[in-house]
């Protein structure tokens, strides 16, 4: 069977590992900790992400790109989105030619404002362009390690290479379904993490279903502003990337985001709540860049500013809800019909 790399060795390679694991395919793992690699091999576990998660003996661990990659036809990105650059830049000459890259992270380059498939296409070579895939939707990493049903998305410009990464990928329990819309699906991965913040933070400051209800409808506007200014589809934020993915962030207690919220809710700062986390929450350092984003779309988005107020200027969460509920009233989606972007 065809060789598999994955870049990372966090909780959500850990879930694709055991799941291409199970199906037979060798697969190797990249870790910058040789301490996590050597348990790999030698344990086959982590001791960090997962931990009650044995994965099978075809699974092992290097800390060599170079080695990781070799004679691989699939290879998986899942490193958060501030080291993609650095670390994907160090083997774009060394990626086969018939390889596919597989993107599983969420966020936009803050420096750049881009997406991660416009970062792949200034740093990968040209000869790779068409051969890459984003995956997202609704999927915690330790149910996808439990076996229990997922369904998700992935979205390339050639339909040859995403059908072919949904049959790599599709098991009895995991379920993968096609798009074109690869900035759609980046869209709403990445935007979904900041929303399920404001849901967290409305739990933690007391508040009920309703207005977490409230916080999930008006985030899913702000994201399909943004998405259609950058070209989206958008049927993609009523589909499993967009509705479905923003839904289970928002609600879930596994949700990583959704706690860094809750905790700010809470009275907690910043620091000390990424400090007591050994995941990343990707949605802190996404506000960020997604603001940035939105004021050079001149697209209003008030959920999304709020938070960023909060995180970046220190803005106390209390007075960011009284902001958002003193607004003027005008049309539930916005001034301009989404139809018309």
């Amino acid at each position: 069977m065809d060789k598999i790399s994955i870049i990372g060795i966090g909780s959500y390679a850990m879930a694709m590992a055991h799941l291409l694991g199970t199906k037979g395919y060798p697969v190797v793992m990249w870790s910058h900790d040789e301490k996590i690699a050597r348990a790999v091999n030698e344990t086959h576990g982590n001791p960090e992400f997962l931990v009650d998660v044995v994965l099978p003996e075809n699974i092992s661990a290097d800390t060599s790109l170079q080695r990781v990659i070799k004679d691989s036809r699939y290879i998986l990105s899942l490193i958060p989105t501030p080291f993609i650059r650095k670390t994907i830049g160090q083997i774009t000459s060394d990626i086969p030619d018939d390889a596919i890259l597989i993107n599983g992270a969420k966020g936009i380059e803050v420096n750049t404002l881009y997406t991660i498939s416009e970062m792949f296409e200034e740093i990968l070579p040209k000869r790779l362009h068409s051969r890459q895939a984003f995956i997202s939707g609704p999927s915690f990493a330790m149910e996808v390690a439990q076996k229990q049903i997922t369904a998700l998305t992935v979205a390339s410009y050639l339909k040859e290479v995403s059908s072919e990464v949904r049959d790599l990928l599709t098991t009895d329990y995991f379920k993968v379904f096609v798009s074109k819309d690869v900035i759609g699906v980046e869209i709403c991965g990445s935007l979904k993490n900041i929303i399920a913040i404001a849901a967290g933070l409305m739990d933690g400051l007391g508040f009920g279903y309703n207005a977490q209800a409230a916080v999930i409808t008006g985030g899913l506007a702000e994201i399909t502003r943004i998405g259609l200014h950058k070209g989206a589809n958008i049927t993609t934020f009523l589909g499993l990337a967009g509705i479905g993915d923003l839904v289970l962030t928002c609600t879930g207690e596994l949700s990583r985001n959704r706690h860094v919220g809750r905790e700010l809710g809470r009275g907690k700062k910043l620091p000390e709540i990424l400090s007591e986390m050994t995941m990343v929450a990707e949605g802190v350092k996404t506000t960020e860049s997604a603001y940035k984003l939105a004021q050079s779309l001149n697209v209003k988005v008030p959920i999304i500013g709020e938070i960023y107020k909060i995180l970046y200027e220190g803005r106390p969460p209390v007075e960011a809800v009284k902001d958002l509920m003193s607004r003027d009233l005008q049309s539930e989606l916005g001034s301009t019909p989404l139809t018309s972007i």
